[in-house]
Order: C-alpha cells, then structure tokens, then sequence
C-alpha cells in the first residue's frame, strides 16, 4: 500500500522510509515512536556536543588575551543555537502528531550536561591563562637578562672600536702589507713542498710509435709536463713497448693522487681509459706506469683502444 507523504501528499511504495519527491522522513505511514524519537534526540544531542567540544578546544588555544570573558560568550551562543535546534526539533516531531515523550527531562539532560562541559573548560582555560602567564614571567626575566649582555657586549665593542680608530693607520697598512707579503711566500713554500713530494715518485713510460719526430715530439711534452710538477722523467725512462690500450698502472692506491695528478697534466694531448691498481712484480722498481698508444697509426697489427690524434 502507498504511503502519502504528509508535507508535500507524494505517494511513496509501500515500506518506504522517505518521501521521494522532498525527502521527509516517512516513517512508514505510522506515528514516530518514542523509541525512534529519542533516537533522533540523541544524535542531535551527541552532534552538537561534537561540536561543541571541536570549536571549545579551538577557543581553549587562541583566546589567552579575554580567556574567560569571550568563553563565557561563546558558551552562551552554544547553547542558544542547541536550545534553539531543540526547540526546532520538538517543533516537527509535535507537527507529525508524536505525542507522551518528556522533552523537558531531555533538555534539562542536555542543558546540565552542556553546564558541565562549559565548567570544564573554563577550569581549563584558567589553568592555561596560569601556565602561560607563569611562562610570560619566565620569558621576560631572559629577555632581561639578554639585554643586559647584549648592552655590555655593545659597550665592549664601542671600546674597541674607539682603540681601532685611534690606531695609527700607516701601521695598519704597513702590517697588511707584510701580511700578504708572509702570505706570498707561504703559498710559494706550499707549492714547492707539493713540488719536492712528486720528485719521489719513479714513473716508467711505455710507449713506441714508427714515427720518430712524433715520438720525440711527445717525449719532450711528457718531460715539460711532468716537471713542471716535480715529476721526474728521463728519456731513459721511456721504454720502448707497444701498448694496446692507453692506461696508467699504480701498484699501491697511495699513488693513485700522483696518478690523477699525471693524467690531468697530459689529458690534451692523451685520452686515459682507466687507472689500475697491480701487484708489484718482483724487480720492478717504478711507482707508476704510463702506457700511450701510438699516435703515427701505421705500426703493425697496431690494435690500441686510444684514438688517434
């Protein structure tokens, strides 16, 4: 059977809970139940304390200056907006003909409760005015103990300044003068000291091209490169050996900074692929070994990775 809607008289099917056409709840066709009405009461009631507690905690933390003047507002709002959604309430359940519920035990409930939550937090908004004052006081004893170190720092400072300025700047630039000179002569010793520690480093070249005035050409070029940084490389150094790949071979990884150091100074002139690290073989006395493709192209079964310049 139909059930017609007493708001708007749409007919809904049977069973329906509400009405189609403006949404009002049905309620099948039969008078609400005090059951059913309570159980609207309290949803009510539970959402508006949600909201209650929600905007309290917010007003808890940002009204410190009139704590308990604007909570006590508030709290007053509340509970006219809650009076006034209960009144609204009782409004509709008396317009679709509910009768025998005891409104007023329900919002003598509410109302009590509500005085409750309002208590509470004015008890805790008075515990937090106190522990922030409390901390206020403690804050400003720093902030005065910092402007008074502050001002005896800007005295000292005042008093050094007045030393400075009454110094002799014809010292002042006689000492920076001798200063940078000390400076010179430190970064001239620095380089030297970096220098005389190259020269310890035994370094083999293994190179041989058919080319006799580009062999000597790039002999000459390792020779001015290497010592220009204290590296020393004598032609007798330079071993007559085919390389098949351009590489340089360090048998301890405390030379692979010399290794670096060689490979930057001759990179225009020879592309590396890698730098080893070997075990030294018996009788070998080098630190390191450089071997260079050859660059003239026309050795036999010339099989070198290093392109040719």
């Amino acid at each position: 059977m139909d059930i017609q809607c007493r708001h708007c008289n749409q007919k809904n099917p049977a069973g329906s809970l509400y009405c189609n056409k403006c949404g009002q709840d049905l309620n099948n066709g039969n008078p609400a139940s005090e059951e059913y009405i309570s159980e609207k009461i309290n949803n009510l009631i539970q959402k508006k304390c949600d909201e209650f507690n929600e905007e309290a905690t917010e007003v808890k933390f940002k009204t410190l200056a009139s704590l308990e003047e604007k909570a006590t507002t508030w709290a007053k709002r509340q509970l006219a907006a809650l009076t006034f959604a209960i009144s609204i309430l009782i409004a509709v359940l008396s317009y679709v003909g509910f009768s025998g519920l005891d409104f007023n035990k329900k919002y003598n409930e509410l109302f009590e409760g509500a005085k409750k939550e309002i208590t509470s937090h004015k008890k805790n908004i008075r515990t937090t005015t106190a522990n922030f004052n409390e901390h206020a006081e403690e804050i400003n004893t720093k902030l005065k103990e910092i402007d008074d170190k502050s001002q005896k720092t800007v005295k000292l400072l005042d008093d050094k300044m007045a030393i400075i300025v009454g110094f002799n700047s014809e010292k002042i630039d006689k000492y920076t003068e001798e200063l940078q000179s000390t400076l010179k002569e430190v970064n001239e010793l620095n380089s030297k000291y970096k220098i005389l520690k190259n020269n310890r480093f035994k370094i083999q070249v293994h190179y041989r091209d058919n080319d006799q005035n580009i062999w000597h050409k790039n002999v000459n070029y390792l020779q001015n490169k290497l010592d220009n940084k204290g590296f020393i490389l004598s032609k007798r150094q330079v071993s007559n050996v085919r390389a098949d790949r351009q590489e340089i071979i360090i048998y301890s990884e405390s030379r692979r900074k010399a290794a670096l150091d060689i490979k930057d100074l001759i990179t225009d002139e020879f592309t590396f692929f890698d730098i080893k690290t070997e075990v030294s073989v018996p009788n070998n006395d080098f630190d390191i070994i450089i071997k260079l493709c050859a660059q003239s192209g026309n050795l036999p079964g010339d099989e070198c990775k290093q392109p040719k310049k």
